[in-house]
């Protein structure tokens, strides 16, 4: 049994690592909390700046369609239309990614949960309410206040639990990540040794 996961996710105990505490003593832990339960919204907000930037500095000025041709909606030549909407491809399937990521449910063991009648020594919760059952690979995590099914970690990048639900999704927007962030990060460079170039 599985609840929806409508919990406010604060990841507490980062701010309880001796790290994070002695780097930035004089930050209160409630801006802390508050700052890692706004990441996914603003990783978002790079996302589009970064999809932006690329597809202005190193597709649209470097590869438009010539003086000679017909106008077309967007005027690019055929490389810059097929590096835009290989771009624009990986960046959406990553912001897909990320969203099913946030969303979906985790895992989420609904309190109080009674075991099967023919289980031998049940496990317990001691931080659910009612002692709720915890299955076998069930761990109960303190930022979401609940046990998740097949708990991995509690990830701030998408404000939620990696768990039996929404395990698919965070692995893909991990590669879809990387992929996009190459994409990114090849474009940009040939755009600079373009500009290096010609101002050479």
């Amino acid at each position: 049994r599985f609840a929806k996961h409508t919990n406010t996710f604060c990841p507490s105990s980062l701010w309880h690592h001796p790290s994070v505490s002695t780097m930035i003593p004089l930050l209160p832990p409630e801006l802390i909390k508050w700052v890692l339960r706004k990441v996914p919204a603003m990783l978002w907000v790079v996302y589009t700046f970064v999809y932006l930037v690329t597809s202005y500095n190193a597709i649209y000025l470097w590869l438009q369609a010539p003086a000679h041709e017909p106008p077309r909606l967007l005027p690019l030549s055929n490389l810059g239309l097929l590096l835009l909407t290989s771009y624009t491809l990986s960046m959406s399937s990553m912001g897909v990614a990320h969203l099913f990521a946030v969303v979906c449910n985790p895992g989420v063991i609904i309190p109080p949960a009674a075991p099967p009648a023919e289980m031998r020594s049940p496990r317990f919760c001691q931080f659910c309410p009612g002692r709720s059952w915890k299955p076998l690979r069930a761990h109960h995590c303190r930022d979401c206040d609940a046990c998740v099914f097949m708990r991995h970690h509690h990830c701030f990048m998408i404000g939620n639990c990696v768990g039996w639900g929404n395990q698919k999704s965070f692995i893909m927007f991990l590669l879809y990540g990387a992929l996009a962030l190459a994409f990114s990060f090849m474009l940009l460079a040939s755009a600079a040794a373009r500009w290096f170039w010609a101002a050479c």
